[in-house]
């Protein structure tokens, strides 16, 4: 399970780093697409003595859908995190869980059953309460949120996807690096065409290696514990999200000093029950 462990402290700093961006004043598109380069190397790295026997013929098409969203949700995830919090940052993200359980059902065979559909509709409306401010409600508020809640879930399946399919248990890093690979090129290909550009810095370079780390962490280890775990999908993923849930917003009301109103409390509240009705 230390794999698991893992996984879970590696997406809870990735919210951290996200809103301590905003701290430092860190150009969230320049650190990404330095973050990205970093994961990349480590992945090959860690899977060198693998790169000769890979076959990236059989998963190269699912890798580049991966690498372009992971780069799109990275940045819509600083986005939220630093506008919402990173408690709406990381509900809304780990929310996504119903999409892998409810393809889980399709796909793979899993057990509808009467707990996981309410713990489907009970997601649904943790996000809506974790994304709420006192003010009361406006759209805003919900609509990055629910993008980051939709693109999520896609990636989390079509890894798992990749993962039963595709992917060796021994080219899992290659397949990790190649996916952060093609998503700093589609970040290289963007940046020319962003507006209000500025010349790179050494802190934004700084933060996107501090970044890097735990985003390669937390897809690799990801895939090492279904890989190793066996675990089905409508067990796992609820099991490592509620972990992640849990811990990046402790991190974030400890470390920022975050405040939770009485509605984002109940968000989390109903988040985590849902978590824990999805996964039994």
């Amino acid at each position: 399970m230390i794999y698991l462990a893992l996984s879970i402290l590696c997406s809870a700093l990735i919210f951290v780093i996200f809103k301590g961006f905003q701290k430092f004043e860190v150009d969230n598109f320049q650190a990404i697409i330095v973050n990205y380069f970093i994961a990349c190397s480590l992945g090959l790295i860690v899977g060198f003595d693998s790169i000769p026997s890979s076959h990236p013929e059989n998963w190269l098409l699912p890798c580049v859908i991966i690498g372009a969203i992971f780069i799109s949700l990275f940045i819509l995830m600083a986005k939220v995190s630093q506008d919402l919090g990173v408690a709406t940052a990381s509900v809304s993200v780990k929310m996504s869980v119903v999409i892998p359980v409810a393809l889980g059902i399709f796909l793979y065979g899993d057990e509808l059953s009467f707990g996981l559909t309410i713990g489907i509709i009970l997601s649904l409306v943790a996000i809506f309460f974790i994304t709420q401010k006192e003010s009361g409600f406006h759209f805003s508020y919900i609509k990055w949120p629910l993008v980051l809640f939709v693109g999520n879930g896609l990636l989390d399946s079509i890894l798992k996807y990749a993962q039963t399919n595709y992917v060796e248990a021994s080219e899992i890093s290659v397949f990790t690096a190649a996916g952060f690979g093609l998503a700093a090129t589609s970040g290289m290909i963007a940046y020319p065409f962003m507006k209000n550009k500025s010349p790179l810095k050494k802190k934004n370079i700084f933060a996107g290696i501090v970044l890097g780390i735990p985003n390669f962490g937390t897809i690799y280890f990801l895939m090492m514990t279904l890989e190793h775990t066996k675990m089905k999908s409508s067990v796992f993923f609820p099991i490592n999200n509620i972990g992640i849930v849990l811990l990046s917003t402790l991190l974030s009301v400890w470390i920022f000093k975050e405040g939770l109103n009485r509605k984002n409390i109940i968000g989390i509240i109903l988040g985590v029950l849902s978590i824990l009705l999805i996964s039994n």
